[in-house]
Parts: C-alpha cells; sequence; structure tokens
C-alpha cells in the first residue's frame, strides 16, 4: 500500500528562492555509481564536479566550500548540474531529498519533509482537511481516515491541541532540551527556554488566543504521518504523542519568535532528521500523553 499526502504532486524545489538551500553544512555522500558517471563529465563543468568529489574511507562526497556550502551552486542558488543535465545527473542523496519513504510491512508512507520550507509552505496553503491519497485504491482520505485505513480502531484527537499547564511546558521543554543541538543557537535557546518557563507560557497562553488552527493541525497530523511506522510495533498513540510534542514545541517558538512556519522547519532540521533525536524523544515521551 502506498500513501502519499495530496500536497505531494504540488511540491517543487524552490532553488535560489529558498532561504534555507539543502545544500549547505550536511555530508552529502555520492553513491558509486554516480561517482563514477562524474568521472566520466567532459569540460569546465565536469572538472569543477571532480574538483568537489573528496574520498573517504567508505566512498566520495562532496566536499563543501569554506561557507559551508556546496560548490555546484550556481551564483542564484540552482545546481549547476541539473541546469546542464536535469535531475538525473544528481548522486541519490541529492535526487531524494527531501523526500521521504517511511516503510513497514507492505505500507510506504511518501512525502517530503519539514526541513524544507517548500513543503511548510504547502502545508499552509492548505484551506480545508489536510488529505492523503491511497494510491493502490486511489482513494481520498482525511488523517482520521487514514488512520482506519491502516487498521487504527483507537478514538484519538486529530486535532492539534497545545499544551495547557505548565508541568506540561516543563516536561516538554526538558525533553527538547536533551536532544542533540543542531547549533549554538539551538543550545542557547534551550538554555533561556529552560530557566523561563513561566514567561515562555504565558506567551504561549496570550499566542492561543491568535493561532492559525487550520496549520498547525496540519502540521500535527502531519508529522505523526511521518512517525506511523510506530503501527507495526505499537499504537497509534505513539505517533500522536511524538508529534503533540513537535507541534507544541513549534507553537511555543512561534508564540515567542512569530513566523510559525520557519518554526516548523527549524524544528524539522533538529528532530526528524536526527534519528538519535527521535529515539531519544519516543524514550521519555510517555509522561506527556
Amino acid at each position: 500500500m502506498t500513501i502519499y499526502p495530496d500536497i505531494w504532486k504540488a511540491f517543487q524545489c524552490k532553488g535560489g528562492s529558498c532561504a534555507h538551500t539543502c545544500c549547505q553544512t550536511w555530508e552529502i555522500d555520492i553513491d558509486d555509481d554516480t561517482a563514477a558517471y562524474y568521472q566520466s563529465l567532459e569540460g569546465p563543468l565536469g572538472d569543477d564536479v571532480r574538483q568537489a568529489m573528496a574520498k573517504g574511507e567508505e566512498g566520495y562526497h562532496i566536499a563543501f566550500n569554506a561557507d559551508g556550502f556546496c560548490p555546484l551552486l550556481s551564483e542564484d542558488g540552482w545546481c549547476r548540474l541539473v541546469l546542464a543535465y536535469g535531475e538525473d545527473a544528481l548522486c541519490d542523496i541529492c535526487h531524494a531529498h527531501p523526500r521521504f519513504y517511511t516503510e513497514w510491512g507492505d505500507i510506504c508512507c511518501c512525502g517530503t519533509g519539514l526541513c524544507c520550507e517548500k513543503t511548510v509552505e504547502l502545508l499552509a496553503s492548505v484551506d480545508g482537511p489536510l488529505t492523503f491519497t491511497i494510491e493502490e485504491t486511489e482513494t481520498k482520505v482525511d488523517f482520521a481516515g487514514l488512520l482506519r485505513a491502516l487498521g487504527s480502531e483507537a478514538a484519538v484527537e486529530t486535532a492539534f491541541v497545545p499544551y495547557a499547564d505548565e508541568k506540561s511546558y516543563s516536561q516538554m521543554i526538558a525533553i527538547m532540551k536533551a536532544t542533540e543541538p543542531i547549533d549554538a543557537a539551538w543550545s542557547r535557546e534551550m538554555d533561556w527556554l529552560a530557566s523561563h518557563v513561566p514567561a515562555a507560557m504565558a506567551a504561549a497562553e496570550a499566542y492561543s488566543a491568535s493561532y492559525d488552527r487550520h496549520f498547525f493541525t496540519h502540521i500535527y497530523q502531519y508529522i505523526a504521518y511521518r512517525q506511523l511506522d510506530v503501527l507495526d510495533y505499537g499504537g497509534v498513540d505513539e505517533a500522536l504523542a511524538f508529534a503533540r510534542l513537535g507541534a507544541g514545541f513549534i507553537f511555543l517558538e512561534a508564540a515567542l519568535h512569530g513566523d510559525e512556519k520557519e518554526q516548523a522547519r527549524r524544528w524539522s532540521e533538529q528532530i526528524e532528521y536526527d534519528l538519535d533525536n527521535v529515539e531519544l524523544i519516543y524514550e521519555k515521551i510517555f509522561p506527556l500523553r
């Protein structure tokens, strides 16, 4: 069974207009077949590609420039390989990212990651319920319908509800603070939150009067959707608890700093793309269920 959110088909990389290009900071491995192809490229671009390739113990990867960016980016933020040869010229990881494929048994949930600002923008553009297509039957369902289609009989809350008490906020902040930081700015934010829980909660309470309920419900459901492989060994409650923690933290950061779309992207970058952080949250999450 193949499932995808209906925003999937509208996804298209923003390229040079993206404020957070994927082509930076994290190591980009080059699969062996693509490495061999790059070795065969002719002309100045072929020379630049080979100059950008560094070989380690497990094969080739892209050697970023002094600013931390892929040296194959054009001045306007597009990949020169794609401009010259199309997307088929990309290595496997560049071709796939930010797409994800969560698989268990005979089920595959497809999507694009919230770390990508285009994904968040698409979620924000959905006026009604977030819907999903079950490809084999061409059935469209909302999130609750998707859970039923996957065999869940539990009565669950599929709309986002912010935390409402100081204990829950304190526990949420403690869990997020325990994750491995993506950068120094994340650590500074966690330190501030841990020492200013009442002030943070007051901001969240004020924000609760005006926040975009549709957007946060879409974020909550989308985070849970990516975690649905827990149904293979647990229940839907685990995925929803993880999603509520994530959406609750995004809500808090939006209350403090504004720009809920950027807060969602930032949370995903910190949590969803570090499997150790995902595992840590599952280990600690159940007091917040």
